[in-house]
């Protein structure tokens, strides 16, 4: 497991618990987004099964609680980050496989993601759930895809592995979901304000399979 105490003002931190038999992990580094109090961005370094270099970034953007235009900005700051480091990854190796991952706080198709973010060298896996009943996180009775998994080209076209473009998954189990009186179903949330519901997550966790061939 890696993990840190991160600068959020809430005590949210970003951490990764990993399988030391499939990945090994050659170094990680936080970054913190200075003047934000939001979450660190934890990169890391590693070598898959079959010794093959992989950089993951996962990070958790700033929410939308004082509105989605308003908060709008500090999202892009975050990705310009992440950006400016997978751009310095790229210049020393275009063939370099990375994947981005976690909760952006906002749609695949927000700015942040798609004009911030992602280039025509990524290709954003959960992108397909966007607009459908399908998402992560559910607000007021709409589903939103908030939690994403980004891969870029070089990994998605790999000969070694298994990996397609609709190799994004969200996991709805009923063991971590919350059916309401009218049949509606949500994430089964840990919190509601200050009180204590014991459930999981108030989002659905979201992932990929990747298969060697």
């Amino acid at each position: 497991m890696l993990h840190r105490d991160n600068n959020d003002s809430r005590g949210i931190d970003v951490a990764a618990i990993y399988d030391s038999n499939s990945l090994n992990v050659i170094n990680y580094n936080y970054y913190k987004v200075e003047d934000l109090y939001t979450r660190d961005i934890l990169h890391i370094e590693a070598e898959m099964i079959n010794s093959e270099h992989i950089h993951f970034f996962i990070t958790h953007w700033p929410s939308r609680r004082k509105g989605e235009k308003e908060t709008e900005y500090k999202r892009i700051a975050v990705a310009k980050i992440i950006r400016a480091k997978i751009d310095n990854l790229l210049s020393n190796n275009s063939s370099e496989r990375i994947v981005i991952m976690g909760d952006f706080n906002d749609e695949p198709s927000n700015q942040s993601v798609s004009d911030y973010l992602m280039k025509d060298d990524f290709y954003n896996l959960h992108a397909t759930f966007e607009n459908t009943n399908n998402g992560s996180v559910n607000y007021r009775g709409d589903w939103m895809n908030f939690d994403q998994i980004i891969v870029s080209n070089s990994l998605l076209d790999d000969s070694t592995y298994k990996l397609d473009k609709n190799s994004g998954e969200i996991y709805t189990n009923s063991d971590i979901t919350f059916t309401h009186s009218d049949g509606n179903t949500v994430p089964s949330r840990t919190y509601g304000g200050p009180k204590y519901y014991g459930g999981t997550s108030d989002h659905y966790p979201v992932y990929i399979t990747i298969g060697i061939k």
